[in-house]
């Protein structure tokens, strides 16, 4: 059942999953609280993860007409021979927690989700456009709440969900709109000098962008360009907030996936985001947003435009919630 007192409202990929009807893994079983799942989390999608990772398949043969289905991506094989058979209705599948390509990077599990006639539509995370169907469209990834939950990361020590979006609408009450702050790129990731996982994509590139440079790749070419500031040494995280936030732009390229939590965190913290034009790009409609199409186009005419179009951000906007995409899904159901 979808959980009624969630409390992180900004968008977030488990907020979305505590919104649906259903969820496999189920990560929210006491019906309140994150409890993560370790199980594939995260994991790029492969031959090599089992196909029988759901442990009473059968329980979903009440699955009613209409209902939500969040399934983590790298368990979606398993989706596909456990749980399909089992079910009669029409439903709704939302898949996610993965950098993997969507469909491209699938395959055959990609088509057995279009082609059953019980789904009605596929929303997905990093969505690549490789299929042009009507019947499947890109979800956020949204903001990470999940890692620091978990443990120490970022320079951070543990907090759960619901104080780190504290920590986020305190720190972004005390900064000022766009249009105050200093009118140049901040660039967070400049410092850092491997590959990390990211070095899977040098071999496995993107798809659905043309701008596929590693964010090593894309500070070296920007690191001299006017209006850029490059951060120079790992900050914590909410340091690197407040630090960030008074600059007016923020780079977000992207990682081992299309879509990037810096996004989303940057746009709750009233930025104007620059972001490489992708398949996604209809998912920022309406948001301050800028999908490039060349670093190039980075130069202080176009931010100066940029920053007249978006002067005050977008930090309340209603699709910056998770309950805004799951009532987008439900509409659905209306028409």
């Amino acid at each position: 059942m979808p959980l009624t007192g969630l409390q992180v409202d900004l968008v977030w990929n488990k907020g979305v999953a505590a919104l649906c009807d259903r969820r496999i893994p189920d990560e929210f079983a006491d019906g309140q609280n994150y409890s993560p799942i370790s199980s594939y989390a995260g994991a790029l999608i492969s031959s090599k993860i089992p196909d029988n990772l759901i442990p009473e398949p059968s329980a979903f043969h009440d699955l009613a007409n209409g209902e939500i289905v969040w399934v983590r991506l790298s368990w979606l094989r398993s989706f596909i021979r456990q749980v399909l058979p089992w079910v009669k209705n029409q439903f709704i599948l939302v898949t996610a927690d993965s950098d993997t390509c969507v469909p491209s990077e699938l395959k055959g599990e990609a088509r057995a989700i279009l082609n059953c006639p019980n789904v009605l539509h596929w929303y997905t995370q990093n969505y690549d456009g490789s299929l042009a169907s009507a019947k499947i469209s890109p979800v956020p990834i949204g903001i990470d709440f999940h890692s620091l939950s978990e443990g120490f990361i970022w320079k951070e020590n543990a907090s759960t969900p619901t104080q780190q979006e504290q920590a986020l609408r305190s720190i972004r009450l005390k900064l000022a709109p766009p249009e105050k702050r200093i009118p140049d790129v901040y660039l967070d990731f400049a410092w850092r000098r491997g590959w990390g996982i990211r070095d899977y994509r040098r071999f496995h590139p993107l798809k659905g962008t043309s701008l596929r440079d590693s964010r090593r790749t894309v500070a070296a070419k920007l690191r001299k360009k006017e209006r850029v500031f490059c951060q120079s040494g790992p900050l914590a995280r909410n340091e690197m907030w407040r630090r960030r936030g008074e600059y007016a732009f923020v780079l977000s390229p992207h990682g081992t996936g299309l879509d990037c939590h810096r996004t989303w965190e940057a746009l709750a913290l009233g930025h104007i985001v620059l972001v490489p034009s992708s398949s996604l790009d209809s998912l920022f409609d309406g948001l301050p947003v800028i999908p490039l199409k060349n670093w190039s186009d980075i130069t202080p005419e176009s931010l100066d435009k940029w920053l007249s179009l978006y002067p005050h951000g977008a930090s309340d906007d209603e699709r910056l919630t998770s309950r805004y995409w799951i009532n987008r899904m439900r509409s659905l159901l209306a028409n």
